[in-house]
C-alpha cells in the first residue's frame, strides 16, 4: 500500500512539474515573441533615422553647393 502511494505521489509530482514547465514554456515563447516585435519596431525606427540623415546630408551638401556657386557668381 506504501509502494502504491509512493509511486501515485510521484506520478503527480512529475505531472505537476510538467504542467508548470510548459506553462514557463508557453510565457518564455509569448516574451521571445514580444521581444522580436520590439527589435522589428527599432530597427524600422533606426531606417527611418537613417533616411532623415541621409537627406539631411543630401541639404547641407546641397546647400554648400548653392553657397560656392554663390561665391563663384560674386
Amino acid at each position: 500500500m506504501r509502494q502504491k502511494i509512493i509511486i501515485s505521489t510521484a506520478i503527480l509530482l512529475t505531472f505537476s512539474w510538467i504542467g508548470i514547465l510548459d506553462y514557463e514554456a508557453k510565457k518564455l515563447k509569448e516574451a521571445v515573441t514580444n521581444l522580436n516585435e520590439t527589435v522589428t519596431i527599432q530597427n524600422e525606427v533606426l531606417l527611418q533615422h537613417k533616411a532623415t540623415i541621409i537627406n539631411t546630408k543630401s541639404d547641407i551638401e546641397l546647400f554648400i553647393d548653392i553657397v560656392n556657386e554663390f561665391r563663384n557668381f560674386i
